[in-house]
């Protein structure tokens, strides 16, 4: 009987724990590896134009693309003690700004991609952003003025190979998860009629290698339409209309 009780508590604690990692899997750790857009620095058009060394560092000012300078004149990208800073000089009558910030390291290899949003307190220039530590040039790209929407140059892209990728992984994952817990199902429904003593159906009996037999056709079928769902709603949380899919 203990021994029964432990197998249940087990059994219960495995499907816990199948669980959280089924979310954690599908929702942070596969959209970080793959639904990341990747910019490329061939299209990167802004230029330093002048360049100083402080103690505690050094900083160099850039101009960014010619269609950017009506709302970012330059911005100064500065390593101070170690860490790396991005600062705007705007246009006086910006009020609040939005804009996209690609990171590029010195191999140019693209690192994160930064979308700011801010009020701005300080006529004139928009507040320091943080930058990866490694980043040894960005580029700038303004998307909205005092809340209008501006054009900007969209230079940043999902691999569409990744995304089917994500797509076909999270399926597969649900369907499997919802197997275990169609076994778990079943399971209870047993030891509930069995505590009643009320006979069950025998294709209700599953064993261990029935998981995958025909009777399971209906969870994998919903678990197929549940799955498929759950990955096109990640996706449209990660999806922007300013990014395009390649190939």
């Amino acid at each position: 009987m203990i021994e029964s009780i432990m197998t249940y508590i087990a059994d219960a604690i495995f499907l816990i724990v199948s669980l959280i990692l089924y979310v954690f899997v599908t929702a942070c750790l596969l959209p970080k590896i793959l639904l990341v857009p990747t910019c490329n620095a061939s299209s990167v058009k802004d230029r330093g134009i002048k360049k100083y060394i402080f103690e505690q560092g050094r900083a160099i000012v850039y101009q960014p693309a010619v269609a950017e300078r009506r709302y970012v004149s330059q911005y100064i990208l500065s390593d101070n003690a170690g860490e790396r800073f991005l600062k705007c000089k705007l246009d006086q009558r910006i009020r609040s700004l939005k804009y996209r910030v690609l990171t590029f390291d010195a191999n140019d290899k693209p690192l994160d991609i930064l979308d700011v949003e801010e009020p701005v307190t300080s006529p004139g220039y928009a507040k320091a952003v943080p930058l990866p530590l490694n980043t040894a040039y960005v580029s700038v790209s303004v998307k909205e003025v005092n809340g209008t929407r501006v054009a900007y140059h969209k230079s940043v892209s999902y691999s569409l190979i990744k995304l089917a990728i994500y797509f076909a992984v999270t399926v597969i994952l649900t369907v499997i998860e919802a197997l275990l817990l169609n076994r778990v199902i079943v399971f209870l429904a047993n030891l509930i009629f069995g505590l009643l003593r009320i006979p069950l159906p025998p294709d209700l009996n599953l064993s261990f290698i029935e998981i995958i037999a025909p009777n399971n056709s209906y969870a994998v079928f919903t678990a197929l339409l549940l799955g498929s769902a759950y990955a096109a709603l990640v996706l449209l949380t990660h999806y922007s209309k300013d990014i395009k899919i390649v190939k």
